[in-house]
């Protein structure tokens, strides 16, 4: 009879009948602090039909080691330092990887160069970056960063050559997903 949902990381539950489609009076707090993905739109947690909750702390996601695998899934090496990584992208010349990497400041992307196993921050905004996708050829990243309400593209200065640069908007959410090989 509730419908759970997020908002700025924290869990609320409202009563809601499902027959008619509607919900009703306040929305409690659940929890704060939950885990959450797509800009913070999607958190992470989930309930069984008989009332049990469960759901991911965002402090509580662990550091992980980028690895390489062949195509039977053993182990050829690794990439870069352990990290909060999420949204990992290859660059399609396979020079670099991007990633979110979640610090106590918030989300920012970061690169790592393949062939030196260095990474180098992409982003350095205190809003969050997050679903990084390449170019076709490889030099310039696309993503969508929390701004003026919504999730909105734009392109970073890679190298610290400039800040990021919106793309012209157009109306919604914006979050990138591909970038067409045509550009």
């Amino acid at each position: 009879g509730h419908l759970l949902f997020i908002r700025r990381r924290t869990l609320f539950a409202q009563p809601f009948d499902a027959e008619r489609l509607e919900s009703s009076g306040e929305a409690v707090r659940v929890a704060e602090d939950v885990a959450a993905f797509w800009n913070g739109e999607v958190g992470v947690f989930g309930v069984s039909t008989d009332g049990v909750l469960a759901y991911l702390d965002s402090a509580d996601r662990p550091r992980v080691q980028l690895t390489w695998l062949d195509r039977a899934g053993r182990r050829l090496g690794t990439l870069g330092e352990p990290e909060r990584y999420f949204q990992i992208s290859l660059s399609p010349d396979g020079r670099r990887v991007v990633s979110g990497v979640r610090d106590s400041r918030g989300r920012d992307l970061w690169v790592i160069d393949v062939a030196r196993g260095v990474a180098s921050r992409a982003t350095n905004d205190p809003r969050d970056e997050s679903d990084a996708v390449w170019s076709p050829d490889s030099p310039e990243l696309l993503f969508a960063m929390r701004s003026n309400g919504g999730p909105h593209l734009f392109r970073p200065g890679l190298g610290g050559s400039a800040s990021a640069t919106p793309v012209p908007e157009t109306p919604g959410a914006q979050s990138p997903a591909d970038w067409a090989a045509h550009g």
